[in-house]
């Protein structure tokens, strides 16, 4: 299981130990600083999952902790717990991106628990959402690097028939270039008779394996091609 890392940033010793035990007991690796550029040099150093900031610290305080956090990494959580209870520091804190605002003295550490722990939670998910959107667009990549590149005729289509793919062969085939073809219906480019079988076989029910059959497109000269469709 990948390790949970969280950064406290607070000038009050027994405030930044206290969080250290409890969210060491959590199971957290936890790392502290006692003001805002201790905090922000350890960000830098280390993989943190989420922040806890207090506001009024020395040498910088917590608004500028934030800043400089969310400017390098928006997507990390960052949460406050502060004795500045001001309307004004409040919403300076939401606006720079703190994902709660827990004013001190703290009455109920499982409140603050809870909210890492969901703080974390969502972070981890947002992540892995962005590995699998950068795997998939990868994987995608490649498929279309094939597809350009082999001698068979290729394309995609929706559900009314539409192309929204076709491969360097397959224009050849029909005569017609890329940006007429995407958005064309199938039918547009099939002889009538063909037209018949290809709605029949798209309408059949799945069979489980690769199908195959037989059709005639229209070359863009007006020339049938006798074309087998495999899918």
């Amino acid at each position: 299981m990948t390790e949970k890392t969280l950064l406290i940033l607070d000038d009050e010793p027994s405030i930044l130990n206290s969080l250290k035990s409890f969210f060491e007991d959590e199971g957290f690796l936890v790392y502290t600083a006692e003001n805002g550029a201790l905090g922000i040099k350890c960000f830098f150093e280390h993989s943190i999952d989420v922040v806890i900031t207090d506001l009024r610290m020395p040498e910088k305080d917590g608004f500028e902790v934030m800043a400089a956090i969310q400017e390098a990494s928006p997507d990390t959580p960052i949460l406050v717990i502060s004795g500045a209870d001001d309307k004004t520091d409040v919403i300076k804190a939401l606006r720079l991106g703190a994902k709660d605002y827990i004013t001190k003295p703290v009455q109920d550490i499982e409140m603050i628990i809870h909210s890492v722990n969901y703080a974390f939670e969502t972070h981890r998910l947002n992540q892995e959402n962005i590995r699998y959107r950068k795997a998939l667009e990868k994987s995608e990549q490649h498929y279309r690097t094939i597809a350009e590149n082999i001698a068979e005729g290729m394309f995609t289509m929706d559900a009314k028939a539409c192309l929204t793919y076709v491969n360097n062969t397959f224009c050849v085939m029909t005569g017609y270039r890329k940006e007429q073809l995407l958005g064309m219906n199938l039918e547009q480019i099939c002889k009538p008779d063909s037209v018949t079988v290809l709605q029949e076989e798209l309408n059949a029910p799945a069979k489980g394996e690769n199908q195959r059959f037989d059709i005639e497109i229209v070359h863009s000269s007006g020339k049938p091609v006798h074309a087998e469709l495999a899918y």
